[in-house]
């Protein structure tokens, strides 16, 4: 809404606009989030695949240097991911997905009924979204 078109607001050329919104996804710095695009539906090996990614990327991440002859200050050097510290926003259908992940003890490797332990078993929450599509 707006009140750009009453006398008030074009007299003191002022104008004011407001909205009334219930949404929002989350509040960070550039060097606590990643954006990952996952077009197809992952096997549970694969999206554990695209977790270590995400982990891997977060450790590149260095901070602006005040000169050239600095040293890199790597943001997250030393982190160790955790349920308090990692968090995977995702569509609902991931949901399911990073769900399984983050709490079974063991995963199915393959379609040859074989299973492997799981690494990531509760080093992150889950947030699953309809704000990020189907």
């Amino acid at each position: 809404m707006t009140d750009a078109d009453t006398p008030q607001a074009m007299k003191l050329k002022e104008f004011e606009f407001w909205s009334d919104c219930r949404f929002g996804l989350s509040y960070g710095f550039w060097f606590d989030s990643i954006k990952m695009t996952i077009t197809d539906s992952p096997t549970l090996t694969e999206l554990q695949g695209h977790i270590r990614d995400i982990i891997n990327r977060f450790r590149t991440f260095t901070l602006p240097k005040g000169s050239d002859v600095d040293d890199a200050m790597y943001v997250h050097e030393g982190w160790v991911p955790d349920a308090s510290n990692f968090t995977l926003l995702c569509n609902m259908g991931l949901g399911e997905l990073l769900s399984t992940i983050q709490s079974e003890p063991l995963i199915a490797a393959g379609t040859s009924g074989a299973t492997i332990t799981n690494q990531y078993r509760g080093k992150f929450t889950v947030v699953p979204t309809s704000a990020l599509g189907a």
